[in-house]
């Protein structure tokens, strides 16, 4: 059911997770709730959910449906919403007056709409330097009206861009402080960082997402959003055991795709003579003699490393690159780049060496130049 309506009254906000009671003032629904027993159109009635960016004064189009509280009565249960932009000088004046932006009350919002009319919103959000033409606005007022107005106009798209994702509005306020007004830019540029923000997501509805604009199936955003996904999922239902036997598996369902290596096994490894190769910075010897057992790749993922194969050279310049008894001075971050570029070179499944490098960067730390 859509209800949509002027918000009255917030009557309490958790400031943490944007859960929200308020009354809105119904102006239109899609259905007749006969559950109500009345005619609610015109009346006030309470609505409960999660509610980011929502102000006393503003119009909002609300999904979800009537329920019963047993102490508090009749309540929509939002389970989705849309702020709705002004669209009449009225509305917009309504809506400026209703003490959201600093610095404008019922008095200056008449004044504003009167002097720029249809063009008000443009005039504050491109060209606030006109605003000091009303009488009470100082340049710095009008800069501290373009800002607080600005973030509230682009906070009106994002709720609904970021539900393509299958991102709900209680973790989109979080998402827009993280990135501004720049947020549905960035969010289109790569939408696989939703993966990444701390709260759990549903990566399938991310990816078909990110698929429809545009990302290929081996892009090396998807592809590494797919591996780290599999590893937090994993970690959530306490699955590290059944990970490190099936992660390359899973991410192979999750992306459908295939990889060719499937004898996976560990073990130690000596170099019987020198092992040198060139990179395009280094020229890198790993001497005779020297003993790998994959220790720069973490436990977890030596199921993915092959003791022969493609990337044998590459793991054994990175393993030697991570020793203790290695004198070149590299940076872990530059020998973990060294690898994937070996691993590129040797003409590595794109997948297996993705979720190669992504091991030696999220958990190859320790690691490093310890002993091994």
């Amino acid at each position: 059911m859509e209800l949509i309506g002027d918000v009255s009254a917030i009557i309490y906000k958790n400031e943490e997770n944007n859960y929200t009671i308020a009354t809105v003032v119904v102006e239109q629904l899609s259905e007749t709730p006969l559950e109500l027993g009345y005619n609610i159109l015109g009346l006030e009635t309470t609505v409960v959910g999660y509610l980011p960016f929502v102000d006393k004064g503003e119009k909002i189009k609300l999904t979800g449906k009537f329920v019963v509280h047993p102490d508090y009565g009749d309540q929509f249960k939002v389970e989705g919403f849309e702020k709705i932009v002004p669209k009449t000088l009225d509305a917009l004046e309504k809506y400026l007056a209703n003490g959201s932006i600093k610095g404008i009350g019922p008095s200056i919002a008449k004044k504003i709409v009167r002097q720029f009319g249809e063009d008000t919103i443009n005039v504050i959000k491109n060209e606030p330097e006109k605003l000091v033409a009303i009488k009470g606005i100082t340049a710095e007022r009008a800069e501290e009206i373009c800002e607080k107005f600005t973030e509230n106009f682009d906070s009106w798209q994002i709720v609904g861009f970021l539900q393509k994702f299958g991102i709900g509005p209680q973790n989109a306020q979080a998402i827009f402080k993280k990135f501004g007004g720049n947020t549905i830019r960035i969010i289109e540029d790569n939408p696989y960082i939703l993966c990444d923000m701390g709260f759990k997501v549903n990566f399938s509805e991310i990816d078909r997402a990110a698929l429809s604009i545009g990302f290929a199936n081996n892009s090396l955003e998807r592809v590494s959003a797919g591996i780290l996904y599999g590893l937090k999922l994993a970690g959530y239902n306490g699955h590290t055991c059944t990970l490190e036997k099936g992660l390359i598996q899973y991410v192979c369902e999750l992306l459908k795709v295939q990889i060719e290596d499937k004898d996976l096994m560990n073990g130690k490894f000596e170099l019987f003579s020198d092992y040198v190769y060139k990179t395009k910075e280094y020229l890198i010897k790993v001497p005779k003699g020297f003993v790998t057992d994959y220790a720069s790749i973490p436990k977890l993922f030596r199921t993915v490393v092959l003791p022969y194969g493609k990337h044998s050279g590459a793991s054994v310049i990175h393993d030697w690159l991570y020793s203790s008894m290695c004198n070149l001075d590299i940076s872990r971050e530059k020998a973990d780049k060294i690898f994937l570029e070996i691993l590129k070179e040797e003409k590595v499944n794109f997948l297996l060496r993705i979720v190669m490098y992504i091991a030696v960067r999220k958990f190859g730390r320790s690691r490093f130049r310890n002993g091994v």
